[in-house]
């Protein structure tokens, strides 16, 4: 690990892999409506050129491994990646570098990609995940130079590099990125008062969202909230599936999510369904059914809790619950194992050790576990958007 000026870069070398991975991470606040559509703008435009890199260079320099280079806004942070071969490092961090500090934000690119954002979010799911409803139509070019040097800061910025890399490739990014001053900006008061949450969507599917609090990575009982998750939410064997699926026979999609925030995550568990009959009043009953069940858990819910944790936390795989790496397992390429080892450090200020926390959740007893599991969604909120049907 290097402390620079600027952003912090760490590293985690594997001389065994035929290539080496990329990932930054830029923290961000809490976004008002208007700052988060134009940081998505960004994200989305950052590669389209830079001063030194056209698109197509970008793409085929950062391609050869098979997987295209992105930058993408995530809840909480935005993410970029990019992988190369070991001789191909330098390459790859000239571009990290041109993409970061010297994008070009032409009009035309603007203009272009507020005409594919403009009509509304007709996916049932993605409304759910994204409730705000934001206009592109008076986005300025503007807007994204202030969103940039507000946001996209040295300070804000963590980079990893893992895989097989020159053992000077650390040292190479530190110079990269020496000198890198941002001119100085004011924190700027969320438009909040500009938010509007969609209350409906345009398909023929209703979501319930049970909204949970904030769990901090450096929370003394995060081990037990997070094997809580694993028994609330995680596989066909949770209560998420159980209650609502397979006893109410009301959802036919469900999931829980842990949404990152700028300490840690929030859980969000969102549920789909198609029921004629639904009524916002049904959100509730999800709740109250799931905090009755848990009364009802056995050391059978715990195992299997366990059990679904090691598979992810240890071995890679299964469902993961964390919305940094979607819903793909985390250990399954060099890419997700250094973009979360990157958000883990750049969130707390600690190594993500999937170990450590698995070696801890093991000493969770039953009751601590039903406890824990009883609070977070005691305390959870409901948010229900209508479709068509539950419109009727």
């Amino acid at each position: 690990m290097i402390l620079l000026s600027g952003p912090m870069v760490l590293q985690y070398p594997d001389a065994a892999l035929d290539r080496a991975t990329i990932q930054v991470v830029i923290k961000l606040p809490e976004l008002g409506p208007r700052e988060e559509m134009a940081v998505r703008a960004i994200s989305d435009l950052m590669m389209e050129s830079t001063a030194e890199y056209s698109k197509p260079q970008i793409m085929r320099w950062g391609g050869q491994c098979g997987f295209r280079p992105t930058v993408e806004l995530m809840p909480g942070f935005v993410r970029m990646s990019i992988s190369i071969p070991p001789e191909q490092v330098g390459t790859g961090i000239s571009i990290v570098d041109s993409v970061l500090r010297r994008s070009t934000f032409s009009d035309q690119a603007l203009n272009e990609w507020k005409l594919t954002n403009q009509t509304a979010n007709s996916d049932y799911w993605k409304t759910a995940l994204w409730p705000q409803t934001l206009s592109v139509s008076d986005l300025r070019k503007s807007d994204l130079r202030d969103a940039f040097v507000r946001y996209f800061r040295p300070e804000n910025v963590t980079i990893a590099i893992g895989g097989n890399f020159p053992s000077d490739s650390p040292q190479k990014l530190e110079t990269r990125f020496e000198g890198w001053v941002m001119p100085r900006t004011v924190a700027i008061p969320l438009d909040l008062n500009r938010t509007k949450n969609t209350l409906s969507n345009a398909t023929s599917t209703s979501t319930i969202e049970l909204s949970g609090q904030e769990i901090r990575l450096t929370d003394a009982d995060f081990p037990s909230k997070l094997l809580a998750i694993f028994a609330l939410g995680v596989g066909k064997g949770s209560t998420l599936f159980q209650v609502p699926r397979e006893t109410m026979g009301l959802t036919y999609r469900q999931e829980l999510l842990l949404w990152p925030t700028p300490k840690g995550f929030r859980i969000r568990m969102i549920l789909a369904t198609s029921d004629p009959e639904f009524s916002p009043a049904k959100g509730g009953a999800v709740r109250d059914s799931m905090l009755q069940s848990i009364g009802t858990w056995t050391e059978a819910h715990r195992s299997r809790a366990l059990g679904a944790a090691e598979g992810l936390l240890i071995y890679g795989n299964g469902v993961s619950p964390f919305a940094i790496t979607g819903q793909a397992s985390m250990g399954e390429s060099l890419e997700r194992e250094t973009q979360i080892r990157a958000y883990w450090f750049a969130t707390s200020g600690i190594e993500w050790n999937p170990k450590s926390y698995f070696d801890i959740m093991k000493l969770v007893d039953l009751t601590t576990l039903k406890e824990s599991a009883q609070t977070l969604l005691e305390k959870s909120e409901v948010r229900v958007i209508l479709g068509l049907q539950g419109r009727k």
